[in-house]
């Protein structure tokens, strides 16, 4: 078991245990609408001097206090905590009375059970996907993320549902489309079927001239839960490294947002790319490849850093993780990186049985023999017989004139014996 700093956030090998309002009572823009009995009782048992002089302490207008504690507007919930330390109040039986919480309007307004309990992989997926493709923007409080794919909007929306009990009906739908004669009614049904919801979510259709294909866009507009994600953000960073499990179900989610597969079959160039502007985070994805041994590269273009992953071995690890989670389409084209790869080294074993053959049958051969049997330049020459030397499948001796002259080694029968069976 693993716990953060905060004691509002618990870690288990599978199984988060989170305290949702000791996390919102860490942010002063928080409001709670609690029982009147609550309030009273505050009201109370400190009275009317010591009131005041919480108010000066905390840099309030008695005035506006007063109004808090007779319910005329909802009470910050970090100094409602510290009213009900006062008067030994703890912290829990304060929660207990909180009918909901919110942040500007109470039409954003949630209400959380004590703790939750979260699938841990499914909350950190989730949470890669957010971070790499949710809005992020500071001038919106809604939770929202867009993506062509039905699949990651369907992982997104069950990332919702199961995490933050957010109900259907809290969401609003829109889909985007690249042509401008499309029949409204039809893509909603469209959309509607692919991620199982009513129609009547499906808020508009909208023409986006610039969009290669459809999408759809998810919002949220429960203010409350951008900000216990901000928290949750805050606090989560080093169990992702902490958990390898945790570590795999992030990358997943990162890679499902922002990483993509480019093939290359003429020159035989197969790569996986993520590209993201937060350094930091970045960073975080290095640091979770280094440790599940995938090897990488990476640069930066244009304040947007990239992290590269090659070669057949790395590809085939990613697979073994999950590749992209959720992104079903680029699965497919991960497992096509992979077969190419498999199909090119196919082609350079059979390559290497071909040289290794010229020289089984002509013992004692040089480089400039092998040049004329098999209609290669002497560089080209010198390159294969350098590669097929190194892995001692061949040896090499001097002969009186200072010329190397080739002999098949006994691993190189192998290989030809094998081909040959």
């Amino acid at each position: 078991m693993q716990t953060s700093s905060v004691r509002a956030l618990i870690i288990h090998s599978d199984i988060m245990i989170i305290e949702p309002y000791s996390l919102l009572s860490q942010n002063d823009k928080i409001r709670a609408d609690a029982n009147p009995e609550l309030l009273f009782k505050i009201k109370f048992q400190i009275g009317y001097q010591q009131l005041k002089k919480f108010a000066l302490e905390n840099d309030i207008l008695f005035d506006t206090l007063q109004r808090w504690l007779n319910k005329a507007n909802g009470v910050p919930l970090n100094l409602l905590l510290k009213l009900c330390k006062k008067v030994n109040i703890s912290n829990d039986e304060c929660f207990k009375n909180i009918n909901y919480v919110y942040v500007g309007t109470k039409n954003s307004r949630m209400n959380f059970p004590l703790k939750l309990e979260i699938n841990s992989e499914l909350f950190f997926e989730g949470l890669g996907l957010y971070i790499g493709e949710g809005v992020l923007t500071e001038k919106t409080n809604e939770i929202a993320l867009s993506n062509t794919s039905a699949q990651v909007l369907q992982f997104f929306l069950k990332w919702l549902y199961n995490c933050f009990t957010i109900k259907k009906k809290d969401l609003n739908i829109y889909i985007y489309v690249p042509l401008n004669n499309f029949n409204k009614l039809k893509v909603i049904e469209k959309w509607s079927n692919l991620l199982n919801v009513k129609e009547g979510l499906i808020r508009n259709v909208y023409y986006h001239k610039k969009s290669k294909e459809e999408y759809a866009l998810i919002v949220c507009n429960k203010a409350v839960l951008r900000y216990l994600l901000n928290e949750l953000v805050r606090n989560f960073l080093h169990f992702t490294l902490s958990n390898t499990n945790l570590s795999v179900a992030f990358l997943r989610g990162i890679l499902a947002a922002e990483g993509s597969v480019y093939l290359n079959p003429k020159k035989n160039v197969h790569h996986v790319e993520i590209g993201m502007k937060d350094d930091e985070i970045i960073g975080l994805v290095g640091n979770i490849l280094n440790k599940l041994g995938v090897d990488y590269s990476n640069k930066e273009h244009d304040g947007v850093f990239h992290i590269i992953i090659c070669r057949k071995e790395n590809i085939q690890k990613l697979i073994e993780l999950g590749g992209f989670g959720s992104h079903e389409k680029r699965n497919i084209l991960l497992e096509k990186a992979y077969d190419l790869f498999k199909q090119s080294q196919t082609r350079r074993g059979g390559a290497l049985s071909f040289y290794l053959e010229k020289i089984s049958q002509n013992p004692n051969v040089t480089s400039r023999e092998l040049v004329k049997v098999t209609n290669k330049s002497l560089t080209q020459i010198h390159r294969i017989l350098k590669k097929l030397t190194d892995k001692r499948l061949v040896y090499r001796k001097i002969k009186t004139n200072n010329t190397y002259v080739y002999n098949i080694s006994e691993e190189g029968i192998k290989v030809i014996g094998g081909d040959k069976t």
